[in-house]
């Protein structure tokens, strides 16, 4: 099951088994989940059949038996499901096992639905540490945890690492290159770069669409579908899900990437960061007046108001027609991208880990 909370999970396990020889994780999935453990690893997965209230106490005592520190909570996960179990695990785990902390990692709270909000309450108040992944997360969220403190805002790092070499040159070809990454619905508006790609075809200028990443199959039929309509289906084409090699080599030959984010960009768009990290000439979007710290509007990347198509399809123009403006926001946005390494994330987590397991034996000590 694609689903990219869990993803980050692999990422950051893998992270922290290399950064620190001492740490040893144990992970509890899904049932259905396939991941393959190379002999004497440090890493233990344990899979459960129920996500549910009635998979609760199992759960517990499932953790309880690994003998851990802590326990990180990632939220939420298509795994999860509809199961209520992992909402109510930090208020009954405090009464099972209180000297040991539950940290939760909340990866959407302002664009939750209401009611998955509301079941978030536990996860919130109930957990010994709040982490955030995006200032604006961390803003909202500050006013619940008092009196324990405000969130902890560890960054996402991009799940595509570059293994492919980017370009260091003006680079002019026959036909330009554009490419979006990360799973499509109707929210990534990816009806707007096959217009993109109509316009610049109609003022002459070459140029290819590549969709890189999963799709639904009725948003793919839809794009497909406007293509025809705008006689240019033959140069726009999907990847669908593949590995990350493929993401990285399709992200090096690209020319420009595209993310007309409809609720602006934000440090939780880990497919933005990746085209960063590759060097792309990237357009995005920005709303409300939040801009990730570092981005600056022709430095590392072109940005305009989400929702103006008419500004987007400038910015693409302004690019398509600057090869050397392409190279220098290029050049930028891998030093911005540099800032969110796996190894630098890990870290702050065994930080955070160090200092709850450090308190905790503190107040043993006082007892």
């Amino acid at each position: 099951m694609p689903c990219g909370v869990g993803d980050y999970t692999y990422r950051l396990v893998e992270a922290l088994l290399q950064v620190e020889e001492g740490v040893r994780v144990d992970v509890i999935t899904s049932a259905d989940s396939r991941i393959s453990i190379p002999a004497g690893s440090r890493l233990a997965i344990h899979q459960v059949s129920t996500w549910s209230v009635r998979g609760l106490f199992p759960l517990m005592r499932l953790i309880s038996r690994t003998g851990p520190d802590v326990v990180h909570i990632q939220y939420p996960t298509k795994g999860y499901g509809t199961g209520l179990a992992p909402n109510l695990f930090p208020l009954f785990w405090r009464f099972y096992r209180p000297r040991v902390p539950v940290v939760v990692t909340l990866h959407e709270f302002t664009i939750a639905h209401p009611l998955r909000k509301l079941s978030t309450v536990f996860l919130i108040l109930a957990s010994r540490r709040l982490v955030v992944c995006d200032p604006r997360e961390e803003r909202a969220l500050r006013r619940f945890r008092w009196p324990r403190g405000g969130p902890e805002l560890i960054p996402l790092g991009a799940n595509v690492p570059v293994r492919f070499e980017y370009h260091t040159q003006v680079r002019v070809r026959d036909c330009l290159k554009l490419c979006h990454f990360g799973f499509l619905d109707k929210s990534k508006e990816g009806h707007l770069l096959v217009e993109v790609l109509y316009s610049l075809h109609r003022e002459g200028l070459p140029a290819e669409l590549l969709f890189i990443g999963g799709i639904k199959p009725e948003e793919e039929a839809r794009l497909k579908a406007l293509g025809e309509e705008k006689d240019v289906a033959d140069i726009v084409s999907f990847t669908g899900f593949c590995p990350p090699d493929v993401i990285s080599r399709e992200l090096a030959r690209a020319d420009i990437g595209l993310f007309p984010f409809k609720d602006g960009v934000s440090l939780r768009r880990t497919s933005f960061i990746a085209a960063m990290q590759h060097g792309l000439a990237v357009v995005t979007t920005r709303a409300g007046g939040y801009l990730p710290p570092g981005l600056q509007d022709g430095e590392n990347v072109l940005l305009v108001p989400a929702g103006d198509r008419e500004a987007f399809l400038q910015a693409v123009r302004q690019l398509a027609f600057d090869p050397e403006l392409r190279l220098r926001l290029g050049t930028n946005a891998r030093h911005w991208g540099a800032a969110f390494t796996w190894e630098a994330i890990a870290r702050q987590h065994l930080a955070l880990y160090h200092q709850l397991v450090g308190v905790q034996l503190e107040r043993d000590m006082t007892k």
